[in-house]
């Protein structure tokens, strides 16, 4: 029998991700029992969870949209590739006003 040699199934990279601070109000450090703990007060979900909704309905990162870009730059990209790329980019622009989110269908 071969011998195991665990690796985790998920082992974390370098986080590239550009977060936003969306308040600093909501959060505070308590002592409790003696040992500082980070506390949030529960408005503080209610917010980030709306926020966070807005976000993935309206909004591409800067990232997909640099791929969507890198797409109809790319000489070796079929027409349908760009055809598929341009219309996501219409959308995006169209959903970062804030009122239509993002189309599922292209």
């Amino acid at each position: 029998m071969s011998e195991f040699n665990y690796s985790p199934m998920f082992p974390l990279l370098k986080d590239y991700t550009e977060y936003i601070k969306i308040s600093d109000s909501y959060v505070k450090t308590s002592l409790i029992n003696d040992i500082e703990i980070l506390t949030v007060d529960p408005e503080a979900l209610t917010l980030l969870s709306q926020r966070a909704f807005k976000d993935v309905s309206h909004l591409l990162r800067k990232s997909h949209l640099q791929q969507l870009r890198d797409i109809l730059e790319d000489k070796d990209a079929s027409e349908n590739d760009q055809f598929v790329a341009l219309t996501m980019l219409k959308n995006a622009n169209i959903s970062s006003s804030g009122v239509l989110p993002m189309c599922q269908d292209t």
